[in-house]
């Protein structure tokens, strides 16, 4: 799955919301946060989840699709026929995998139940 992709529809929702907020101090926000994803060097290759990473995690026997970012968490994209949940660094979950390698387990709690989550992949 190409993150460019995904990066392209993130900016491309931000515009959108630039030019429907009413204030200009939103507006500002939001221009940074778009900034935000067009620094991401997102063709660097890593063996940990990092800013940027597209990473695939199973829970429960169940797995999905996650762009780990400063920002928008829990937004969910389709692209090429799969999901991508769109996964903040300051969430539980997406402070928890950062720098995480392909095979570790690690545990989460949220919202008081303990999970338990394995990194399949890292792109």
């Amino acid at each position: 799955m190409d993150k460019s992709v995904i990066v392209e529809r993130i900016i491309g929702a931000l515009d959108i919301e630039a030019q429907s907020t009413t204030t200009d101090k939103s507006k500002e926000e939001i221009l940074q946060e778009k900034d935000l994803f067009r620094d991401l060097d997102i063709q660097s290759i890593s063996s940990t989840v990092e800013l940027g990473s597209l990473v695939r995690l199973s829970c429960n026997d169940m797995s999905a699709n996650y762009f780990v970012s400063a920002s928008g968490n829990g937004n969910i994209l389709e692209v090429n026929g799969s999901i991508v949940v769109i996964l903040s660094v300051f969430s539980p979950l997406g402070a928890s995998v950062l720098a995480r390698s392909k095979g570790e387990s690690f545990e989460v709690d949220i919202r008081g139940h303990t999970k338990v989550y394995k990194v399949e992949n890292i792109h």
